[in-house]
């Protein structure tokens, strides 16, 4: 009783100064802390309020010297005359005296530069667009006026432009003067601050815009920009003019800081430093570690003291209960734990382990791998146990067990070295866990994969194959149709022809809409961004659907906002395939009334331009809205019954903004009809230049009689070219595949080839690739082929310019598209005739082949 006693007191004393040793620890860690948190505010206050004072004083001579500018303009400035020394001012010695000036100028009313230069090493001359010039024009009550950053595009250096306005004699607005600091130099000063390695310095302006932030950010980011830090909101909103708070790690680097900030009354910028709370409190940590580190010694010397006087009795027996309990855990774990000695013999294993090996634990104790596993694993598994046991380094490895057989196993194996109390390796503890049907299951997804990848390519192939085989018959089918309509039928026969050239153009309008869907399904659309006239493109297409809709008794209206650039980048041809979809089913589904295209800039969204389709028809039901966009979608079936259509016109129309970088939605109206908007990304361009004018009717009619070489093995083809120049000067001479248009080629004269690119024998692509090269090694003038296809997907274009072809035509071909290219060869030649000039009639092959699909796109 009395060693139970003594024991007892015993414990309570060491807890007591246990408790009073870590109390004072914390109290002391606590005050030193707090009072690093002061030193931190303090030192971020400091620097705030010098560098607002310094930055202040940059503005305030930067000032001086406009408002100096500005009086010596007001002074010396006559009517019609402006002396050359008015300013009386030097900008290099302005540099040299305020070194961040990095240049001085002055603006006239037009926003043309007149003195000086406005930004350093900037070639534009002209600032009647930017924000400090609108801002003097607008407002004669504007003082100093500090612009927003500008980044030069030659030096990719951030700039600020300073101005004050320039008034005349009756106060009216005369231009502005401008100061132009160079926030590199700004930079280049705060380097000169101890800010630690992970300081930082921001400088706002009145709107809280970002203007200078140092260490600045690779390529310049967040210059400019408005977000700022919830801290700092919180704070601004205590107290808008000066404060300090401690902020968490922020998204741009991770790093916690202290910052104090300063709000400047004059030139209402803000200054915000920063210093690294690591950095600020390294020593405060360091001693909190020695504290701990001493208390926790000092924990264990008198646990460990505890320990040793009351329980040094009961030591070996919990030891063994401890052994009982782990070794029980370990036999639960499902995974194979094993300990091997120094000479990789087993002298434990776990439950599990002992299952896989089939023996016991006394059998296991002194066996090797050998005895287990198969001889092509036991050399893999002893250079790993070999690299753990002399390398002394843990390791992580799949361990593949009797691949290609049917006790195939896969396991994840986890060794680390065990270490006695000197530090010496006494041997390794392994973890493998069998994770053979997770790697069957990756095997399995990666077949799907692989099946689905294949699935894919064959989807394509297909819609490749059946393009090929629906547009053959299609070219002749169409074309025959264009002979029929030239050919003086009755007015009953021509009506049964103008069905059936309707009823092949909806076939092929079919065909594109199915190609162009499995385009984009395989990532092979291409958008081109060229100059495009927006208010041109919607005069071309509403005036194209113009007839429709009168032929409906409809009214077709377009509004374009007067705002729009008159030139923006864009892809003409598919802006044109959206805008054609929607004004042609706004048509499709009004009865009566009216269908509006609106052309307008956004006002709520700065760079976007709308454009609305808006209608007076059936409309559309609240729960058809979501899916008006799928493949094959109609309202409902009987409006597919009612109105044709297939569905796929919305379809393409959404995925070809979505391309362009845009969306595209619909509303209803509140009375009837439907309102369909895209939204586009604006970028003004500059206007393309001027193409030639040509000549169509010399085109068509040049006189010149050509041989022309027509290499196809389909004879409905054959007989549809020869019946398109049935009534020409034009000699045709046939060729059945690719060898006989190059046998040909080297042994007549020819003008013109329209070489099929699919054929027995030799394909188009190698005939042409081979009447090039004899070109190359005979010295010939380069003779005019142009590639003809039925394929529509795998970028035929690109194949037929690799190959050599000046020209690209999808077919169906129309007659007089035909007639055009050879009359457009024929003028080329007869020019090169009379002038002696050498040259393909086609200089820029890129262009003419890219015009002729899009020109097939809406045959």
């Amino acid at each position: 009783m009395q060693s139970k006693l003594f024991l007892r007191w015993l414990w309570s004393l060491v807890i007591l100064l246990n408790l009073m040793v870590a109390g004072l620890a914390v109290f002391t860690s606590w005050t030193s802390w707090q009072a690093y948190i002061e030193s931190a505010k303090i030192s971020t206050q400091n620097l705030a309020l010098a560098l607002e004072r310094e930055v202040a004083g940059i503005f305030a001579n930067t000032d001086f010297h406009l408002t100096s500018m500005s009086y010596n303009y007001r002074k010396r400035n006559f009517i019609g005359k402006i002396q050359e020394d008015i300013w009386q001012i030097d900008p290099q010695q302005i540099s040299s005296i305020i070194p961040s000036i990095s240049a001085l100028g002055a603006v006239d009313i037009h926003g043309k530069v007149i003195f000086g230069k406005v930004l350093d090493d900037f070639s534009k001359d002209n600032f009647k667009d930017y924000d400090f010039f609108i801002a003097h024009r607008n407002d004669p009550n504007v003082g100093l006026f500090i612009s927003s950053p500008i980044r030069l595009s030659d030096t990719q250096q951030w700039s600020l432009v300073i101005s004050r306005r320039l008034n005349g004699a009756d106060g009216s607005f005369n231009g502005i003067v401008t100061a132009t600091l160079s926030l590199q130099i700004i930079y280049n000063n705060f380097s000169d601050l101890k800010l630690g390695n992970n300081g930082s310095i921001a400088i706002r302006d009145s709107r809280l815009r970002l203007i200078v932030r140092y260490p600045p950010l690779a390529g310049g980011g967040q210059i400019g920009s408005t977000r700022i830090a919830d801290d700092f909101t919180s704070e601004l909103a205590r107290n808008p003019m000066r404060g300090s708070y401690r902020a968490g790690a922020t998204s741009i680097d991770g790093i916690r800081r202290f910052h104090s900030y300063r709000r400047n009354p004059t030139y209402s910028f803000y200054i915000n430093v920063g210093l690294s709370e690591d950095e600020q409190l390294a020593i405060w940590n360091q001693q909190t570690l020695w504290t701990g580190g001493f208390v926790t010694i000092f924990l264990l010397v008198t646990i460990f003291m505890g320990l040793w006087l009351g329980r040094s009795w009961r030591v070996s027996q919990s030891a063994l209960a401890d052994a009982k309990r782990l070794t029980d855990a370990l036999n639960n774990v499902p995974s194979y734990i094993y300990i091997k000695n120094k000479e990789r013999k087993y002298i434990y294993a776990n439950r599990f382990t002992l299952e896989l090996f089939r023996c016991s634990a006394k059998e296991l104790i002194g066996s090797d791998d050998s005895r287990f596993f198969p001889p092509e694993s036991v050399a893999a598994l002893r250079d790993v146990d070999k690299r753990v046991l002399e390398g002394g380094a843990g390791t992580q490895k799949e361990i593949e067990v009797a691949p290609g057989t049917a006790n195939w196993r896969v396991y994840w194996e986890i060794k680390q070295p065990i270490h006695d109390d000197m530090g010496n390796i006494i041997g390794l503890c392994g973890i493998s866990t069998d994770i053979t049907d997770r790697k069957r299951i990756e095997l399995d997804l990666l077949h799907a994969k692989e099946q689905a990848e294949s699935a894919n390519r064959a989807k394509s192939d297909f819609l490749t194959i059946m393009s090929h085989e629906i547009r053959t018959p299609m070219n002749v089918v169409i074309g025959m149709g264009d002979v029929l309509q030239d050919s003086g039928l009755s007015e009953e026969q021509l009506g049964y022809v103008n069905k059936l050239q309707e009823a092949g153009g909806n076939l092929l309008a079919l065909i594109n809409q199915i190609l162009d869907l499995a385009k984009m399904d395989a990532g092979q659309m291409q958008i081109v961004t060229e100059p495009v006239s927006i208010g041109q493109l919607a005069i071309e297409v509403t005036e194209l659907l113009r007839v429709v809709a009168v032929g409906k008794g409809l009214e077709l209206n377009l509004i374009i906002d007067k705002t729009l650039p008159e030139w923006v980048l864009g892809d003409c041809l598919r802006l044109r395939q959206v805008l054609f979809n929607l004004l042609s089913n706004a048509i499709k589904f009004t009865e009566s009334g009216q269908v509006t295209l609106r052309c307008q800039a956004d006002k709520e969204i700065p760079k976007q331009i709308h454009l609305v389709v808006e209608d007076t028809g059936i409309g559309i039901e609240e729960n058809q809205i979501q899916s008006i966009f799928n493949a094959f979608t109609q309202g409902d079936t009987s409006i597919t019954r009612r109105y044709g259509g297939t569905g796929l016109g919305l379809t393409i129309s959404r995925r070809l903004v979505e391309l362009m970088g845009g969306r595209i939605w619909v509303e209803r109206q509140s009375h009837s009809g439907s309102i369909f908007y895209v939204a586009l990304p604006l970028h003004i361009a500059e206007p393309p230049p001027t193409p030639s004018q040509v000549d169509a009717s010399a085109v068509l009619d040049n006189g010149l009689a050509l041989r022309i070489l027509l290499v196809d093995d389909a004879e409905d083809n054959q007989m549809l070219i020869r019946t398109f120049l049935k009534n020409t000067p034009h000699h045709l001479v046939m060729a059945d595949n690719g060898e006989m248009a190059v046998r040909k080629v080297q042994c007549e004269p020819f003008d013109l080839v329209f070489m099929d690119v699919q054929m027995p024998v030799m394909d188009g692509y190698t005939a042409t690739r081979l009447i090039r090269q004899w070109e190359r090694e005979q010295d010939r003038k380069p003779l005019s082929i142009i590639a003809l296809t039925a394929h529509a997907l795998e970028g035929e274009a690109e194949q037929s310019r690799a190959a050599g072809c000046d020209l690209y035509l999808s077919k169906p071909i129309k007659k007089q598209r035909l007639l055009e290219i050879i009359g457009q060869i024929g003028a080329e030649l007869a020019s090169r005739e009379m002038s002696g000039a050498y040259g393909n009639p086609f200089p820029s092959p890129m262009a003419p082949m890219s015009d002729a699909v899009e020109t097939d796109a809406f045959a």
